[in-house]
């Protein structure tokens, strides 16, 4: 009897333990500063990718087409700690990096992709939504041309995306990074 309540307080300690040790984020996306918590969130939960867009399947393969970037919008939401009685911070986002893992083990491995955005500013208790490139004219056109994506076929490379965002106090000079996260499918999509 006594070893059952040792062993279920050991295992409230260590659950404890482990989620303190996260550092500044709370998990799902939000994340913890000095005077505000921020959290991030994709427009969307699966982007259908056109790799190849307009181009023409004929029967000697496809002819003509352009690559475009495929941006999805994220939304930043910065929220005061409730009773929180001092001067709420901005959090400056100054950049990102997206990874790509496959979904199957006909997808590929990409690169992970860094962008910049100095300069963007979520106020106190305010939110922004920024426009991210997720699909980029340059993975496109890597995919068809390094990765053997075909046109005018049914191949799909499926990916879990995480987009992490490195957010800056600017009152208080904590760091912190936050995160979201969606689905991506390149394929070479009929028009």
């Amino acid at each position: 009897m006594k070893q059952g309540i040792v062993v279920r307080l050991l295992v409230i300690t260590s659950s404890a333990l482990a989620l303190a040790s996260c550092g500044g984020s709370t998990g799902g996306g939000v994340a913890e500063f000095k005077t505000v918590t921020v959290a991030a969130q994709s427009g969307t939960t699966r982007l259908e990718s056109d790799v190849l867009t307009g181009n023409s399947c004929t029967v000697d393969g496809s002819t003509g087409g352009t690559y475009a970037t495929d941006n999805v919008d994220v939304t930043i939401t910065s929220t005061i700690y409730p009773g929180f009685t001092g001067t709420a911070s901005p959090v400056k986002i100054d950049s990102y990096t997206i990874t790509f893992s496959p979904a199957n083990s006909s997808s590929p491995a990409l690169p992970a992709i860094n962008g910049s955005i100095i300069g963007t500013t979520i106020p106190a208790g305010g939110s922004l939504s920024l426009p991210i490139a997720v699909a980029p004219e340059i993975l496109k056109y890597s995919l068809m041309n390094d990765k053997n994506l075909q046109a005018c076929t049914a191949t799909m490379f499926q990916y879990y995306v995480l987009i992490t965002f490195n957010g800056l106090e600017v009152n208080t000079g904590t760091r912190v990074t936050f995160e979201t996260s969606l689905n991506v499918a390149f394929a070479d999509r009929s028009s």
